[in-house]
């Protein structure tokens, strides 16, 4: 009884402070509808737009994997120079930059 009736009398969280006390009730802490349709309504429209682009993108990776050419490496020359052959026959020498190795002799 004496732990009842030290307790704290229960103060609205979202109460707004107004001269006229019958206009003064507290707000609810459920969500209004404006509210809910204003979240629903970006989720309808993010969704799709996130959709969108994540396929934009694939399809986009897919052609730019198709475009690169394909070469096999047939000579190491020395540690950082090689010969590749393209799929039409033809070779390019090519020199790795950045890649410290020793000469060959």
């Amino acid at each position: 009884m004496a732990a009842a009736a030290r307790r704290r009398p229960l103060v609205p969280l979202f109460a707004v402070p107004d001269d006229d006390a019958r206009l003064s009730r507290p707000r609810s802490s459920v969500p209004s509808l404006c509210v809910r349709h204003a979240v629903l309504s970006r989720a309808v429209v993010a969704v799709p737009v996130l959709a969108v682009a994540s396929v934009l993108g694939w399809w986009l990776g897919l052609q730019r994997q198709d475009a690169s050419p394909r070469a096999r490496v047939v000579e190491v020359i020395d540690g950082d120079t090689i010969v590749v052959a393209f799929a039409d026959g033809s070779t390019d020498t090519i020199r790795l930059l950045g890649i410290n190795t020793p000469e060959t002799c």
